[in-house]
């Protein structure tokens, strides 16, 4: 198994990183600090902008579609948007009456959704920052949410445990409200076809959700919480992330367990499939990444160099590069020469390198 350190480490902040991501062309990056600042650096390595108009900036934050704007949540009630060119604050949100936990862009940039500690899914329109309607109806904090790949629904997920919501957005009418876990549900998603939701929760399962038809596939096999969870681009396969120290991959169609992929000493807090499917990227608490082989389920590389619990990862849209954030108050870069994400029948070729 091949062992690599990072190309970059993005160093301007004081406290753990505890989100990161790139614009879709992938020429910005994105970087949160827990109650500290938001970080806009070129791939170059360079400090673009600083975002702090906030009192106390969250852990919520995201691009834009289109890459121009960055939306924030915080602690201090509010969202901002910002322009990636200048660095500019465009316009405050205010509408919560409790911190922000989540915020996302729809599909085609023209609203955003926020979630937040006062129990409410809002969702806002971007060209004046109107709030267009508040869905209440939750339990406890609302700690997830996130459209569907149409746009016309949102998915939403609370600290009350086991409830996920899906609101048809044209309205704000409640679509369905399902108990599908035992505990608090940590995760969920969209299908990319929009027809499933895939939700992990701490009482150590997945559900899939199949929408048409109301079936749910309770996915069983992990030991302890399921942190992460999410859907490979094609649909076929779900990948889950585990306090176990493991991951598991998972037919779609069936629940069945395809693999599961050994390596960490420690929770594994994030996971994502590269744009291509074939690989999935993961980050663990042991203060590593590594990349796996969809085809094999095996270990191919390990990326090294985070000095501790590494918090959040993402592939570039062309999945030659990645992107971790992590306790050790940094974020890492880490690039591929070749593109490591290609499959040719059931071979797959696996060359690391920096560009």
């Amino acid at each position: 198994m091949v062992e690599i350190t990072s190309e970059r480490t993005f160093t301007g902040h004081s406290k753990p990183v505890v989100c990161c991501t790139f614009s879709t062309d992938g020429k910005l990056l994105l970087s949160a600090s827990d109650n500290d600042v938001l970080q806009l650096w070129s791939s170059n390595g360079t400090l673009e902008h600083t975002f702090d108009a906030h009192s106390n900036v969250g852990a919520a934050c995201c691009f834009s579609p289109d890459g121009l704007h960055v939306l924030s949540g915080s602690y201090d009630m509010t969202l901002k948007l910002f322009r990636t060119d200048d660095g500019a604050l465009v316009r405050t949100l205010r509408g919560h009456a409790g911190s922000i936990s989540c915020c996302c862009f729809s599909p085609d940039g023209n609203t955003a959704l926020s979630a937040s500690v006062d129990q409410s899914l809002a969702l806002w329109r971007i060209s004046d920052g109107k709030l267009k309607r508040k869905m209440g109806g939750h339990g406890g904090t609302v700690l997830h949410c996130c459209f569907s790949p149409g746009g016309e629904y949102a998915l939403s997920t609370s600290s009350e445990g086991g409830v996920l919501r899906l609101w048809r957005l044209a309205d704000g009418s409640l679509e369905t409200s399902s108990i599908h876990h035992e505990n608090l549900v940590s995760c969920c998603s969209f299908s990319p076809d929009g027809a499933s939701v895939l939700s992990a929760s701490l009482d150590e399962t997945l559900t899939l959700w199949h929408l048409s038809s109301g079936d749910m596939l309770a996915l069983n096999g992990h030991t302890s919480y399921v942190l992460w969870c999410c859907f490979s681009p094609s649909g076929q396969h779900v990948v889950s992330a585990s306090a176990d120290h493991t991951l598991k991959v998972w037919c779609s169609k069936d629940g069945k367990l395809a693999h599961t992929l050994e390596g960490h000493l420690d929770r594994v807090s994030r996971c994502c499939f590269s744009p291509g499917g074939a690989t999935v990227l993961s980050a663990s608490r042991d203060g590593t990444l590594r990349l796996w082989n969809m085809v094999t389920g095996e270990s191919v590389c390990t990326l090294l160099g985070h000095e501790g619990d590494v918090l959040d990862c993402c592939f570039s849209s062309d999945g030659s590069r990645a992107l971790s954030a992590s306790q050790d108050a940094t974020a890492k870069l880490w690039c591929f020469m070749v593109d490591v994400l290609s499959v040719s029948g059931a071979e797959q070729s696996w060359r690391y390198g920096f560009s």
